[in-house]
């Protein structure tokens, strides 16, 4: 996934989320698994009662789909959706992408950044995994388990202290620079 950049324009950070995300996914698997196996060697027994060796042809059907099902549901698609949600740092903006499918991208304009936080839970600490929150004129928006996020918080301080001040930067002429010559003339 190529980012498009404006022409002064460059990426600082390219990352997606900590892959302790995947732990509980990773989990799930083994757990899907080990029971869809078991029933599956339950069905194999003969000492079952009759009404469920009538209907073992079904259930050695029926098992392994809903256990390919869960997989799907809880394993696969957590496991794309972390691939596919990449979050760049440029100099100018801060861009989420996510897509398995489609691809939907949001962009917040480092401009609009008022205030930064990190906010780490307990496990996340170990890690050094954590949730950045930009606080914006309407309202908080959450990065959650970015990698090193004291890290990205200091690289976004960074970009935004270098972002060019304009000489309306209180709203009026926005983007505009006044040429000077050297007596002081517009």
């Amino acid at each position: 996934m190529r980012l498009r950049l404006a022409d002064d324009e460059w990426v600082i950070v390219k990352t997606r989320a900590h892959r302790r995300v995947l732990n509980r996914p990773a989990v799930v698997f083994i757990v899907v698994a080990a029971l869809t196996a078991f029933a599956m060697g339950t069905l194999t027994r003969r000492d079952l009662p009759q009404a469920v060796l009538d209907t073992v042809p079904l259930l050695q059907v029926v098992v392994p789909i809903v256990g390919a099902v869960l997989l799907l549901a809880w394993c696969v698609i957590p496991l794309l959706r972390w691939r596919r949600t990449i979050v760049f740092l440029t100099n100018q903006r801060i861009v989420v992408r996510r897509g398995v499918t489609a691809k939907n991208q949001w962009e917040l304009p480092l401009a609009f950044v008022q205030t930064l936080r990190t906010s780490q839970k307990l496990l996340e600490r170990g890690s050094g995994s954590g949730a950045l929150v930009l606080d914006t004129a309407h309202g908080p928006v959450r990065l959650p388990h970015l990698p090193r996020v004291d890290r990205v918080r200091s690289l976004v301080v960074t970009a935004i202290e270098h972002l060019p001040r304009s000489i309306g930067f209180d709203g009026v002429d926005i983007g505009t620079e006044e040429r000077v010559d050297g007596i002081g003339h517009g």
